[in-house]
């Protein structure tokens, strides 16, 4: 992503990626500034020699919005970038969702209005974790109690990151990756996130330690796809944004089948 898209230089903070994962702890001060109605944004940039990686956040208390799920299929596409899907589907933001195979089709359980599109993938220890959106709420929960079908909208992915704001251990995977992702803070408000850049990124336990930081306060987490596919679309005319306000996309290498999306309304 363009330097330029990244001005929000009161939401900025250098963070040493290494230090971060020996001290388990992040700087404090407030990472949010208003994007839109019911739309906060912050930026943390990450800085790891060679590389530096920029970490965005999209926060929304879900006044103003509610989630769905976008298929590129309803598009008539095998896959899209989210940006794509966000403008045809009518989303304010737009992030990546579901693994998908070598043929482009989604791996895991995917539901979009009440209909199931693809079943629950039961094996693996990645795909271990399920958002879903029923008459209730919104909740991240572990594959095992996915009982369906009252979700209204549903992906899955993983691993599972958090649960009840401590991080879960026994995760393998020690990559220093792009990576992407969903959270629910302790306010039931819905984060968005993503590490972009083209080298480098953060791994598993940093990006752990980095949602359980009372400034971002991650109650339950979830990983979605990432490295290539990776991308986030906040767009400049969602409601209550200033004028001249300019989208943000942090695209990616790869087209996916599936994403999440904010939409205005209930």
């Amino acid at each position: 992503m363009r330097r330029s898209m990244l001005t929000f230089a009161s939401l900025v903070l250098l963070l040493n990626v290494s230090t971060l994962s020996a001290q388990h702890q992040l700087p404090a001060p407030s990472l949010w500034e208003k994007f839109g109605d019911d739309l906060e944004i912050a930026t943390l940039n990450s800085e790891t020699k060679p590389f530096s990686s920029s970490v965005i956040l999209v926060r929304s208390a879900l006044e103003r919005y509610r989630v769905a799920v976008l298929r590129a299929a309803e598009f008539g596409w095998q896959r899209a970038s989210v940006k794509s899907l966000a403008l045809a589907g009518g989303a304010a933001v737009c992030i990546n969702a579901n693994f998908f195979n070598e043929t482009g089709a989604p791996l895991g359980l995917v539901i979009s209005r009440g209909v199931l599109q693809h079943k629950l993938h039961r094996g693996g220890n990645t795909l271990t974790g399920i958002f879903q959106v029923t008459r209730n709420g919104m909740a991240i929960i572990n594959r095992s109690s996915y009982e369906g079908p009252f979700a209204l909208e549903a992906v899955q992915a993983g691993p599972r990151l958090l649960s009840q704001g401590i991080p879960i251990h026994g995760l393998t995977d020690t990559r220093t990756t792009r990576r992407a992702g969903i959270c629910i803070d302790q306010k039931q408000r819905l984060l968005f996130f993503i590490t972009s850049s083209n080298l480098g990124g953060l791994s598993i336990q940093d990006l752990q330690i980095l949602l359980t930081h009372p400034e971002v306060g991650c109650q339950e987490a979830l990983n979605l796809d990432g490295g290539g596919s990776a991308q986030l679309y906040i767009s400049s005319t969602a409601p209550g944004t200033a004028v001249g306000a300019k989208e943000i996309f942090i695209s990616g290498h790869h087209n996916v089948p599936v994403a999440l999306a904010l939409l205005s309304g209930h």
